[in-house]
């Protein structure tokens, strides 16, 4: 790893590293486009010793370069790119190891770029940072989030002709840039970024996709144009909650806001659609009904606070729920992942009895397991998209039982006495695990017959939590 000192409170330092194997070309590119009136200039060695190895001569646009200096380490090895200002290294050897600096004078100023080539063994390794003499306005905006993506926005419009530069971390490595109209996207030393990044061309808006709690950290947005620099910064934080309450229990999810200002909004949403199911707009609270009706006469809004509350809860309304706060100081999200413990389901002897998993469809890498009894006996599983039931302990469940490939429910058939108990869900997917346990009741057909499920040491009628588990990492306490 290398790091490269700042230059001062105007100075950006980016961060790129570069492997070539002894022997092959290595290509040291501006960070900035080069005007036609420029002066560019490479120089080799350290601070004291700098030698200028090449050029081009501004106005003239003349490009020289220079065998005899450095002991004519260069000799027949340097290539200047008139267009671009880029140096080119051929046939490297470890004698071409040390620092190199470019210089950009131009009418709006001077432009400084250094770049460190290292050789380890038989690979050659390149570090550059770039300085930047100019004014610098500087933002901060901080986002919670976490979804499927995230996307941060210069809100400022570029032109054709700018320059862009994303960087993540407080060493500001640089993961996507836009120049000469070319879009490009990096992997950082750990790849956490790989095949993640979508920069717009048009906006300059970079696009995290699958964003994981890897990628919380600091990002700074570097645009450079002929009116100037404008350097922004974006703080991500991923967060997600879990609440976990019996059915029939009240569920309060909080904004953690002491008082909303009348200019703020409050959305709520839930489910995979994001449905809108309540939302604060100048200071007045409104409650919605998606489709299925499943928050009807349900949801109250703390019109102080932002606070949503699940009244009356039952197993339908275990999912996410969204929370997008916007006010002067930007866009707020926050993920919560609800789960009601417990869901008692009571038919009569020799009815269907259908356990939901309250998906409305499964993803190819999705992992389903329905388990019976105290013994957690396997009985049903859908991996990879297949489906399969199992008879369970003394085949009670021979020939009885559906998969629902699609959504995952369970489906008993002719059920008697026998499938009476506790069953439990576990789903594995892409966002983590979760635990649901269903208590089913089989209720006689006959008069003045009753059936009793003992249930002995049951962690939901001693009061104690389930174990629901929501494996991604970030803050999850409310």
């Amino acid at each position: 790893m290398f790091t490269c000192t700042h230059a001062g409170s105007n100075g950006i330092c980016v961060f790129l590293e570069i492997a070539k194997m002894e022997g092959e070309s290595v290509t040291l590119e501006p960070a900035r486009e080069i005007k036609k009136d420029d002066l560019i200039q490479w120089l080799f060695g350290d601070r004291e010793q700098q030698t200028v190895i090449a050029e081009i001569k501004g106005k003239t646009g003349k490009i020289l370069t220079y065998a005899d200096v450095a002991d004519g380490r260069f000799r027949d090895r340097l290539e200047l790119n008139k267009t671009t200002g880029s140096l080119t290294i051929t046939n490297t050897r470890t004698e071409h190891a040390g620092v190199y600096k470019l210089e950009i004078i131009s009418r709006s100023g001077i432009s400084e770029q250094t770049f460190t080539v290292t050789v380890r063994g038989e690979q050659v390794f390149l570090c550059f940072s770039l300085f930047l003499c100019a004014a610098v306005t500087d933002k901060v905006e901080e986002t919670l989030l976490k979804e499927d993506s995230v996307e941060l926005k210069p809100d400022t419009e570029i032109q054709r002709e700018d320059q862009i530069l994303w960087m993540f971390g407080y060493q500001d490595k640089l993961i996507a840039q836009i120049r000469g109209g070319t879009v490009e996207t990096y992997d950082d030393v750990n790849e956490r970024f790989r095949g993640r990044l979508k920069l717009d061309e048009k906006t300059g808006s970079l696009t995290i996709t699958k964003i994981e709690a890897e990628h919380t950290g600091l990002y700074k947005l570097l645009i450079i144009s002929s009116r100037g620099i404008l350097v922004k910064k974006f703080k991500v934080l991923i967060q997600c909650k879990n609440k976990t309450v019996a059915v029939g229990d009240p569920v309060r999810l909080h904004t953690d806001l002491t008082e909303i200002q009348t200019e703020d909004e409050i959305q709520w949403r839930f489910g995979d659609e994001n449905s809108l199911i309540a939302e604060i707009k100048g200071g007045t609270g409104e409650t919605h009904v998606v489709p299925d009706e499943r928050f009807r006469d349900r949801l109250e809004l703390d019109e102080k606070t932002g606070d949503l509350t699940i009244k009356n809860s039952t197993y339908e309304h275990t999912g996410r729920y969204t929370l997008k706060i916007s006010s002067s100081e930007g866009n707020t999200y926050r993920t919560y992942i609800v789960n009601i413990r417990g869901e008692y389901v009571a038919v009569t002897s020799g009815e269907s009895v259908r356990l939901y998993t309250a998906l409305t469809e499964i993803q190819t890498d999705d992992e389903i397991e329905w388990r019976f009894g105290d013994k957690n006996s396997l009985i049903a599983e859908i991996k990879g998209g297949t489906g399969v039931t199992h008879d369970g302990p003394d085949e009670r469940f021979r020939d009885r039982l559906e998969l629902d490939e699609k959504t995952g429910d369970l489906i008993i058939k002719n059920s008697t006495d026998e499938h009476a108990g506790r069953y439990t869900l576990k789903i594995c997917s892409s966002e983590g695990n979760i635990s649901l346990i269903f208590i089913v009741i089989i209720r006689s057909n006959r008069v003045n017959e009753s059936v009793t499920v003992e249930m002995e040491n049951d962690p939901l009628l001693n009061g104690e939590d389930l174990d629901v588990v929501n494996e991604e990492e970030g803050t999850s306490s409310l």
